[in-house]
């Protein structure tokens, strides 16, 4: 999501902070206006029952929660993602997925390289 400046919460008028997914993006909910309610940290907090001060906290939880699934993996940034490549393992037919997983990069990053192509960037 783009910078947006917020007015006051939906909930209790204070300064909102956070933007709220109506339906969860985990459920297909997007991330359109329409989908986002502006709320502040409190009323945020009652929503999903979790103190967003501590999210740090909870950001660790969940990676821990993924390690143990086997989803999780601690990947290095890279500097420079050899576009080629990713063009050709797509042209191959591999998944979005698999082509992240064979370069060690993300997935949205794999979409970024090839939404150029339909953009008609290079």
């Amino acid at each position: 999501m783009g910078k947006f400046i917020l007015g006051p919460c939906s909930n209790c008028d204070e300064k909102a902070e956070h933007l709220h997914h109506v339906i969860p993006a985990s459920l297909g909910g997007s991330d359109r206006l329409t989908n986002l309610v502006p709320l502040c940290i409190s009323c945020h907090s009652i929503v999903h029952n979790v103190s967003f001060l501590h999210i740090k906290e909870l950001q660790k939880a969940g990676i821990d929660k993924a390690r143990e699934r086997g989803v999780y993996k601690n990947r290095k940034r890279k500097t420079t993602i050899d576009r080629k490549q990713v063009r050709y393992l797509r042209q191959m037919n591999f998944s979005t997925y698999r082509i992240a997983d064979i370069m060690n990069i993300s997935r949205m990053s794999v979409h970024r390289i090839l939404r150029e192509d339909t953009d008609g960037k290079t």
